[in-house]
């Protein structure tokens, strides 16, 4: 036993990062140490005495015992990853909390996320109980309240309960903490009809017909591991390091385990072959729920989409015989969730940027965990050919197109980025930004090194320090790393507000860059969208008359093949249309003069005025090739 025991401490200072060792230690310490084990929740959701008629779970919990006079009882407002507020407080009703003798606490809410508990007497708490909503039929009580206002929260987010068939948990819905004890660990148990079962990153720690127990290392690490219960459809498999996990409900069958695995196993693989042997296992969960767009119940409100955590991403989508449409909704989503468990720097923050959960989780390193995502993913697909040079400057030119419309403001200013993430289209704005920094960055890095070092490996080198170590800025960390220029980079781009000069920039790898240019693209004609955001709705702006939809100035897209258009989801919605694919229709649905109205058509070839065209520069020299080949192929 105490070889073992050494054996996974020292494993464990080889990786900080990983979590299923993380917790095997946890669990087996808490053998050692029993007492050790008391200061933990316990939690215990009820999926077999659901309240079908309220459409409701009860949620046990025996808390650690604590002695405080007013305890406080948090829900967040906001969840990591996402911009809109769910106020997961307001799904909690009949709330109430015992002491080790059964006297009950005075309970009253402060706010939509607090619940205040003042104890009795001088026992410890002990017990509470409550009950949670289903968040995907969550209906305005007073019919003019605008649906921003209310905040319907995303189905991915959000908790759905269909008694007896499945359930999707999202545990900022259905679980909170106690403020200033979040950083305990949570032992789960899950009870259900043995006919249902469940998918979820967290490690299952025992299982029996009608219950599963589950251990999360803090409430962070919670809020990381999103649930489906039900009669899934899943399967694994295994590439090289990375081990998938895929469980699918499909309404009616249609989207199937065994098909999604063809999708994502590439991504795997290039995953894989861009962290190489520079890491150890890493198990990732993908779990889909794909809804029958005729089921009001749960496509009405919310939106379609997905949300992607450390070990595991949850989307909610439409269902559909159009396989096609299905592959390109994938790749919208599902192709950089992966980057999500290289490196989540929040472990790595100081104390003052502690997470709260009651406003945007956002701090100092957001848009390097941002860039980190979008940048690596393009780069693995280069360099594992599942993309070529040609791809990734259209991609970078989309990345840039975004850019161009940012306002700029100190990327690493947590104020800032708070006042420019209020919505998904500011928020998808920052993350572009964040993407093209982390190239420039790279770039930057490349050069004064001489091809030694990259972001890749000053990523890999902070994975080798565990967080107590690492303890102030990443500023402070790069610039140890990278030197002078480093430092001076993040001042001008990150902590300051200048623009990259992307022509200069460009040119540096060989790559020639054009504000405006003509050439020939697949498209559906000329037009473009503005959007307004007190009615979260987008409009047809600059149109010419021999656009392929026929859409004219002013009209309101309603949908893109029949999945709405919103602020929350506009890139995957307009996808198809910004995105289009040969010989692939798309159907176009929008109001004109007060008029419902539909066009669908083909996207054809045309010559065109296009914004922000890169291209290969054929009198690139030695040098500039040398730096081109080092940064996009690690070539030295």
């Amino acid at each position: 036993m105490a070889r073992w025991l050494w054996l996974r401490i020292y494993t464990f200072a080889i990786d900080p990062m990983n979590k299923n060792l993380t917790l095997l230690l946890i669990a087996l310490i808490g053998l050692l140490f029993p007492l050790q084990a008391q200061q933990a929740y316990k939690v215990t959701i009820d999926l077999v005495n659901v309240s079908k008629e309220r459409d409701r779970v009860k949620v046990t919990i025996i808390t650690p015992p604590i002695n405080d006079k007013v305890v406080r009882y948090v829900l967040p407002a906001y969840l990591p990853g996402l911009s809109e507020r769910i106020d997961g407080g307001r799904f909690v009703h009949q709330f109430y909390a015992l002491d080790e003798r059964g006297n009950p606490y005075a309970v009253r809410k402060q706010g939509k996320n607090v619940i205040v508990m003042r104890n009795p007497g001088d026992l410890a708490l002990h017990k509470i109980e409550y009950w949670i909503d289903d968040t995907w039929d969550e209906e305005k009580i007073n019919p003019r309240q605008s649906d921003k206002n209310f905040n319907y929260v995303p189905q991915y987010a959000g908790t759905n309960i269909n008694a007896g068939k499945n359930y999707v948990l999202n545990f900022g819905t259905c679980v909170g903490f106690i403020a200033g004890y979040e950083n305990l660990p949570y032992q789960i148990t899950v009870a259900h009809v043995a006919d249902l079962f469940g998918s979820s990153t967290l490690p299952v720690i025992r299982k029996t017909k009608n219950e599963d127990h589950y251990q999360a290392l803090n409430y962070a690490d919670l809020l990381d591991s999103p649930m489906l219960y039900g009669q899934c459809d899943t399967l694994s498999f295994s590439t090289g390091k990375i081990n998938i996990h895929l469980a699918v409900l499909s309404d009616n069958n249609k989207i199937t385990a065994r098909y999604l695995r063809r999708l994502l196993a590439s991504y795997a693989e290039s995953f894989d072959a861009f962290v190489g042997d520079r890491i150890t296992t890493i198990d990732y969960s993908y779990l889909f729920y794909f809804a029958d767009p005729k089921d009001s119940s749960i496509c009405m409100y919310g939106t379609y989409g997905g949300l992607d955590h450390q070990y595991a991403s949850l989307y909610f989508l439409p269902e559909t015989d159009e396989l096609g449409m299905v592959e390109m909704r994938i790749r919208a989503l599902c192709e950089d969730a992966l980057m999500q468990s290289l490196f989540p720097w929040q472990q790595y923050a100081s104390s003052t940027e502690k997470i709260a959960y009651q406003k945007p989780v956002l701090h100092a390193a957001t848009w390097f965990e941002w860039g980190i995502q979008d940048y690596f993913t393009q780069l693995a697909g280069l360099r594992d050919s599942m993309l070529n040079e040609e791809g990734l400057m259209k991609q970078m030119e989309n990345t840039v197109r975004m850019y161009q419309r940012t306002e700029i403001f100190p990327l690493s200013s947590i104020t800032s980025l708070h006042k420019h993430v209020k919505s998904n289209v500011g928020l998808t704005q920052a993350y572009y930004r964040s993407s093209l920094t982390l190239f420039m960055l790279d770039m930057e890095l490349c050069e004064v090194s001489g091809g030694k070092q990259s972001i890749r490996d000053f990523l890999f080198y902070c994975r080798t320090k565990p967080p107590a170590e690492i303890s102030d800025s990443l500023h402070v960390w790069l610039s140890r790393y990278g030197g002078p220029r480093i430092e001076m980079f993040l001042n001008r781009f990150v902590h300051g507000k200048e623009r990259f000069n992307l022509m200069d920039q460009f040119n540096r790898i060989g790559w020639a860059y054009a504000p405006n240019a003509v050439d020939s693209v697949l498209s559906f004609g000329a037009f473009g969208f503005v959007f307004d955001e007190k009615q979260d709705a987008f409009y047809v702006a600059k149109a010419e008359t021999a656009n392929l939809f026929g859409l004219k100035n002013n009209d309101r897209i309603i949908s893109v093949d029949d999945i709405v258009v919103s602020g929350d989801n506009f890139e995957l919605a307009l996808n198809p249309i910004f995105h289009p694919t040969a010989n692939q229709a798309v159907l176009v649905r929008f109001i004109r003069d007060n008029k419902n109205e539909n066009s669908e058509a083909e996207p054809e070839y045309h010559v065109m005025l296009v914004q922000h065209i890169i291209r290969i520069d054929p009198d690139c020299g030695a040098v500039r090739k040398l730096l081109h080949d080092r940064l996009l192929y690690d070539l030295s």
